[in-house]
């Protein structure tokens, strides 16, 4: 398959795409790959490559492939398994806490049910959408009330979560039964919030690959349309576009053929082009836009316009006031900037 890159930042580094391609390795293919990252180093790992290590101690440990790195790689597999237990153990109060119909998605519902073992996928946080209110639990969960604002913005989140929980599913996770969304609704919102540069890329095209693996998607096409109603046609197709030929295996026909069945409008393409734009001369001004122009997608454009400076108040936490000197403050921090680490982000 002819290869497929993603857009600006989005983009894994060579170390992350040569990772992954260890993790999706045919069986006769597998050792071959892993001693093309013979070099790897994992003393300065990049933060981004560090999702990738359980899995691949994972294959390599099930295929007998041995040598001085599997040790390491074993130590984060099991890093990832004892932090995910101490998760876990919280479980039952934060669903106590979050109520009844709450629907758990993200972290734990990916760790627990898309990935064959508990330590292959790190649960940083619990995160939840409720009918009720929102905010950060005592638990330390975060609630949402409706569906997340960063995937639907402030008008239709209650109506978006109404239809996530008809099609949501009861699991038992542990000693504790939980609801949790269908395979192509985790997918959508994960690719609202894990396809931005603010976030470790490498993790959301696990996620992506893991979901699309199972084989639990059994309407391509009400997905699609949902991708398009929500903007994030062009994510979700990319995404897949760019995971199917790393993976071959990957049966994602009939959802690209879903997905190519309407052509995004010019703003939704540009709303992912400026949310997927590396952090630059304007800082992350241009990814907050591309985030809000797809979250305000069924607004007029003056509408948009006029609400704009609140949303970017609520975004960097300051009064409706201060948003231009805090705009001139991001461009001069970005202007001149201190120290970086790797990809032009900041240590």
């Amino acid at each position: 398959m002819r290869p497929v890159r993603l857009a600006g930042a989005l983009q894994p580094t060579a170390t992350q795409e040569a990772l992954l391609r260890v993790v999706v390795a045919p069986a006769d293919r597998l050792e071959e790959r892993w001693r093309g990252l013979r070099s790897l180093d994992l003393d300065h790992v990049e933060r981004g490559a560090l999702a990738f290590l359980p899995l691949v101690y994972m294959r390599l440990s099930d295929a007998g492939i041995d040598g001085p790195l599997l040790p390491r790689l074993k130590g984060a597999y099991r890093n990832v398994w004892y932090r995910n237990q101490l998760q876990l153990e919280r479980l039952p109060k934060v669903a106590e806490a979050a109520g009844p119909g709450a629907i758990f998605m993200r972290d734990v519902a990916l760790s627990t049910g898309y990935y064959a073992d508990i330590g292959l996928r790190l649960i940083v946080q619990f995160e939840l959408m409720s009918a009720g209110g929102g905010s950060t639990t005592p638990s330390g969960a975060v609630v949402h009330a409706g569906a997340p604002r960063y995937l639907v913005g402030r008008g239709r989140s209650q109506a978006l979560f109404e239809a996530f929980a008809e099609r949501s599913q009861e699991r038992t996770v542990g000693v504790t039964t939980v609801r949790t969304l269908s395979a192509g609704d985790e997918l959508l919102v994960g690719c609202a919030a894990g396809a931005t540069p603010t976030t470790a890329p490498p993790q959301w095209l696990l996620d992506v690959r893991q979901i699309l693996r199972s084989g639990a998607i059994h309407d391509p096409g009400r997905v699609a349309a949902d991708a398009h109603l929500l903007g994030l046609a062009s994510q979700l197709r990319e995404t897949v576009a760019y995971v199917s030929s790393i993976d071959a295996s990957l049966e994602v026909d009939d959802l690209l053929t879903a997905l190519d069945a309407r052509t995004p409008t010019r703003r939704d393409r540009l709303a992912y082009r400026l949310a997927a734009a590396p952090a630059g001369r304007f800082g992350v001004f241009p990814q907050t836009l591309g985030v809000y122009l797809r979250t305000t997608r069924a607004d007029l454009v003056v509408r948009v316009a006029a609400t704009l400076p609140r949303h970017l108040a609520d975004e960097w936490g300051v009064g409706l006031r201060e948003v231009p000197l805090m705009a001139v403050r991001k461009a001069l921090k970005t202007i001149r900037p201190g120290p970086r680490g790797p990809r032009g982000h900041s240590p």
